[in-house]
């Protein structure tokens, strides 16, 4: 059948988006950059792609394994490992740290993952579960609250009983997770297994005590035969070989003050967890240490991990920066691998394929390596993983193919044409930018080095500036290659020869507090503006010229400058600056003598970087914070949303743009978690549908504007302030405006309040002779839905709920009913088809409109319920000619 997109939307914005786009980017077009395979090494330390602390096998597929991944959510391979897929956490998890997740032995589409990052030990947002294998997810955290669960498992004979082991006690569920239990007390627990073979017996760890259960988990007993005088990073190894064999092993002297070449103790039970012996004290060598024969003192709880071999309980591996093994029972240890060159050092989880005990995994920072001969040798397994840490990122202000990140854990990595090249290893969280004069020299703020990113390494080199710190700001000019301008602290420096061997600096200005932003405008290299951390800003009109600049105050900064600060110059005009404070953003038309707040709905949320096209005569700005990026321009009343196709949960470390014609430049935003993305730019000229919007008055004279925002929230289209409109008439505005769908909210001249208090009016939304939508009364309405339709498809009325059709064949279930703050719609299909849903309150007001793509059995729709009021909702799927219909009821 056709299909058509109608009322959409009526004060609740649904989930973001669900609609595409067309081809002209006015909201952000996202890919990712990557790093996505593993990147190429030059750094002669072993590297790696991202953190990894927990793997999990699929119980009936042996080709099928999951990956936890710290910051960057939950991945899935299909093939053994040899390549990873992403699932919904981008942006279905308030956040994209986690630390554990649990596979349905009866149904591999219903996953339990936790929030939170295991190896800082720090809290998330709780359990959230899946029923369509990760594409979505929902809350599972009734009572536990937001406690990080360092292990989920499943009771093996009822799917329905889970076990968390948590930072704050063990929690137990016999509802699928609909709500939780405390069975223990205290915490944090590090590790928690079923006994081989058990459905009733398990241990739990925490960083110096063991427990054990007897009955799944309700109530602990404390074993005292562990009872390590040093303690730390409690884990435990089992073995299906002998299901009597328990190990228990603690981080133990770590420091200094410890005992160097100490640590790693080891305890074994044969007596299924009853009691234990220690097989290793805290004695040599040190199981956690970096140096060959475990001689240093190693690091803490970060990363330590047991495995007992599935075939041989007899055979142990215990791993933190190096792997170690034993052969008999944990009594003595050899070195498989040294921390820098054969397997990525901080190692959280080591562990076989239960269908190839051959194949051991390694979960480490770097992200996931295998061996098949036992430990020796070890290959990276994690091609897909883009769950890079970044610091840091700048892009070649040359060339749109180089970009440079600093990561944790994984060193410096370029991109240079589609290969990404590891430079050096560990972490790497200096700043970077480039110069105007090669495409690959980039410069390295924190210790004043330069280099050329180049296939085969290359050494780094000074560049004459001294008593170098991350907290130096730079500003180049593409109209004098050689000249840089430098801050460091109270002091501004210049150089004119920047492309020399050794560029000679000079001090040109020394203010009274440190500086937070420096910027030349794009024009004329003589303007320069300074900005201090104690909100005062300055500028130059001679930085250049003079050997002794002369630098006048400008207006105080109107906010706090100290913590999050960018400045930006107007390309067009080197008068207009954008100066970002915090979560602010401010415009001056006269050199930062006035100041005028121009934040609009941006969210309270400090701003990363401020970055201007300056190519666009417009004041085409962009911003980013470390939830998304904004766009605006001088024809805008307000920022919209420019982060369609972006990670939303991810944290934004860094905002660049490369810009060479206006069409044929890009942006890159790096994340703490998700590598690199980017987009085209702004761009309003491709394919969209011309749209007029009318707007008639009568009663007294109105002054009204409107505001359209997409599916997302953000404002895609904007009309007014009319001033005074005179009553009867009429005034006309036309837009462009993609296919989907939309929120139209009529406003006061100002675009502050939302009429509710004016006559009476209306409006119409027309393409051609088609009317969109019209409406009156506009001043008792907050706002209306509409659509654009695709091509080929027409406008009509959208379904109703008269219509109480149950088939045979097809059925709908809401799950939970009642329901509070999210409910999901469970739509069985025979079929693979095309499906309109619609959300009506009581009244028959439709709330929500959608079209939903069928796929042949189990298909679900989550409904977010926070903008509901309480009471009675009719949800109506129809498929072919027939609906079905289901009542919903909100409650809080």
């Amino acid at each position: 059948m056709k299909s058509f997109y109608n009322i959409c939307l009526a004060h609740v914005l649904f989930l973001a988006g669900i609609f595409s786009s067309s081809a002209q980017n006015t909201n952000g077009n996202w890919t990712i950059t990557g790093p996505v395979l593993f990147p190429t090494n030059i750094s002669g330390q072993i590297h790696g792609i991202g953190r990894v602390v927990q793997l999990k096998f699929d119980a009936s597929d042996p080709q099928k394994i999951y990956a936890v991944s710290a910051s960057g959510g939950l991945w899935i391979s299909n093939n053994g490992g040899t390549s990873w897929n992403k699932t919904g956490t981008d942006t279905q998890l308030p956040q994209i740290a986690c630390s554990s997740v649990c596979i349905d032995y009866t149904n591999a589409n219903i996953l339990y993952l936790s929030t939170g990052d295991p190896n800082y030990y720090s809290d998330g947002y709780g359990i959230y579960k899946s029923i369509d294998g990760g594409n979505t997810w929902f809350p599972s955290n009734n009572n536990i609250g937001n406690r990080m669960a360092v292990e989920i498992l499943m009771d093996p004979t009822n799917h329905n009983t889970l076990v968390a082991a948590t930072s704050d006690g063990i929690w137990k569920s016999t509802d699928a997770g609909a709500s939780w239990a405390n069975t223990k007390v205290g915490g944090p627990f590090n590790d928690m297994v079923f006994k081989p073979g058990s459905s009733t017996v398990m241990y739990a760890v925490d960083t110096s005590t063991f427990w054990r259960s007897t009955n799944a988990g309700a109530s602990w007993t404390q074993i005292a035969t562990v009872n390590p005088t040093v303690g730390n990073g409690g884990k435990i190894a089992v073995s299906a070989a002998n299901a009597a064999t328990v190990y228990v092993g603690f981080v133990g002297s770590n420091t200094e003050s410890g005992g160097i070449g100490q640590g790693g103790v080891i305890y074994r039970s044969t007596n299924s967890g009853l009691n234990f012996t220690l097989r290793k004290g805290d004695v040599t060598p040190n199981l956690n240490s970096y140096a060959s024969g475990g001689q240093d003192p190693g690091q803490g709880r970060y990363n330590w991990t047991l495995f007992a071999d599935r075939v041989n309980a007899n055979i142990v591996y215990a791993c933190g920066h190096v792997v170690w093994k034993s052969t008999n029972g944990g009594s003595s240890w050899t070195e498989l691998t040294n921390w820098y060159s054969v397997c990525h050092t901080d190692m959280h989880h080591i562990i076989s394929s239960p269908y190839d005990n051959n194949r051991l995994f390694n979960a480490n920072d770097g992200g996931i390596f295998l061996s098949t001969d036992g430990g020796t040798n070890w290959s990276p397994s994690a091609d897909g993983i883009s769950a890079t840490e970044v610091y840091h990122m700048s892009q070649s202000r040359l060339s749109k193919n180089i970009a440079d990140i600093g990561t944790q854990d994984n060193g410096e990595i370029y991109f240079d044409t589609n290969t990404w090249y590891t430079n050096r290893g560990g972490d790497f969280t200096s700043r970077q930018t480039f110069d105007y004069n090669k495409a690959n020299t980039v410069y390295y703020i924190n210790d004043g080095q330069r280099r050329d990113l180049v296939t085969t390494g290359g050494s780094a080199n000074g560049y004459g500036l001294t008593g170098t710190s991350d907290y130096n700001k730079y500003a180049m000019t593409p109209q004098t290659k050689t000249l840089a301008y430098a801050s460091q602290e109270p002091l501004l420096k210049r150089t004119k020869n920047l492309a020399a061997a050794s560029p000679a600096w000079k001090t040109i200005q020394t203010f009274e507090a440190p500086i937070r932003a420096v910027a030349v405008s794009p024009v004329n290299n003589n303007v320069v503006y300074v900005v201090l951390d104690n909100r005062k800003i300055f500028y130059s009109t001679n930085a250049f010229s003079s050997n002794t600049p002369t630098f006048l105050p400008g207006a105080d900064a109107p906010a706090d400058t100290y913590i999050a600060t960018n400045i930006a110059v107007n390309k067009s005009n080197a008068n207009i600056l954008y100066l970002t404070c915090g979560s602010k953003v401010y415009r001056s038309p006269d050199k930062g003598l006035s100041w005028t707040d121009i934040s609009g709905s941006l969210p309270n949320v400090n701003i990363i970087d401020l970055v201007h096209n300056p190519n666009a005569t417009n004041e085409s700005f962009y911003i980013a914070s470390a939830i998304g990026v904004y766009y605006r321009n001088k024809t805008m009343t307000d920022w919209q949303s420019f982060s369609k196709g972006l990670p939303t949960i991810a944290q934004i470390s860094n905002l660049t743009g490369y810009f060479d014609t206006l069409s044929g430049g890009l942006l890159r935003v790096s994340f703490y978690g998700r590598g690199v993305w980017q987009t085209p730019l702004y761009n309003k000229t491709g394919s969209c549908t011309n749209v007029n919007v009318s707007i008639t008055t009568d009663g007294y004279p109105q002054e009204t504007s409107w505001k359209i925002r997409d599916a997302a929230g953000a404002v895609v289209a904007f009309g007014g302030p009319y001033d005074a409109v005179v009553p009867g008439s009429t005034v006309n505005q036309a837009i462009c405006l993609a296919n989907g769908c939309y929120t139209f909210t009529m406003y006061d001249a100002y675009g502050d309040g939302i009429c509710c208090d004016f006559g009476a009016g209306s409006y119409s939304l027309t393409t051609g002779a088609n009317t969109i939508k019209t409406g009156g009364s506009f001043g008792l309405s907050e706002s209306t839905g509409f659509c654009i339709p695709y091509p080929g498809e027409s406008i009509s009325e959208p379904i109703t709920k008269n219509e109480l059709i149950e088939t045979g064949d097809n059925t709908v279930s809401i799950i939970p009913n009642p329901a509070k703050q999210r409910a999901d719609i469970v739509i069985q299909s025979t079929q693979t088809a095309t499906a309109l849903m619609q959300v009506a309150d009581a009244d028959g007001k439709v709330v929500v409109f959608r079209k939903q793509e069928l796929v042949k059995g189990t298909n679900k729709v989550t409904l977010t319920l926070d903008n509901f009021s309480p009471g009675i909702y009719y949800v109506v799927v129809r498929t072919g000619e027939k609906n079905i219909t289901k009542k919903l009821v909100v409650v809080r």
